[in-house]
C-alpha cells in the first residue's frame, strides 16, 4: 500500500482535488489591467522630451538628406560620364580636323 492509500500515515497528498475556474472548467479571463494613467509633465520635462525628439529628428533628417545627396551625385556622375564617352570621339575628331587645317 501507497502512502497516498493509507490516510493514517501522516503525508497529506499534494492535491486532493482539481482547481476548478469561475465559470466551470474554463481558464480564468483577464478584464482588466492595474496600470496607472499617464501622468502630467511638467513645463521643463515637456521641454526636455521635446529637445530630445527634436535631436533625434534631425539626425535622422541629416542622415536622409545624405544619402539623397549621394544618390543624385551618383546619377549625375553617371549620366555625365555617359555623356561624355558618347560625344568624346566627335569632339575630338572635330578639334584635330580644325587643327590641321590650319
Amino acid at each position: 500500500m501507497s502512502e497516498h492509500d493509507n490516510p493514517g500515515s501522516g503525508a497529506l497528498p499534494v492535491l486532493v482535488k482539481t482547481a476548478e475556474g469561475p465559470s466551470g472548467g474554463e481558464p480564468p479571463v483577464l478584464r482588466s489591467v492595474a496600470v496607472p494613467g499617464p501622468r502630467q509633465l511638467s513645463d521643463h520635462e515637456l521641454a526636455a522630451l521635446k529637445a530630445e525628439l527634436v535631436a533625434v529628428a534631425w539626425e535622422v533628417v541629416l542622415d536622409l538628406l545624405h544619402s539623397a545627396v549621394r544618390e543624385v551625385e551618383a546619377a549625375l556622375f553617371e549620366q555625365v560620364s555617359a555623356r561624355l564617352r558618347d560625344e568624346l570621339p566627335e569632339i575630338v575628331d572635330r578639334a584635330l580636323r580644325n587643327h590641321l587645317r590650319t
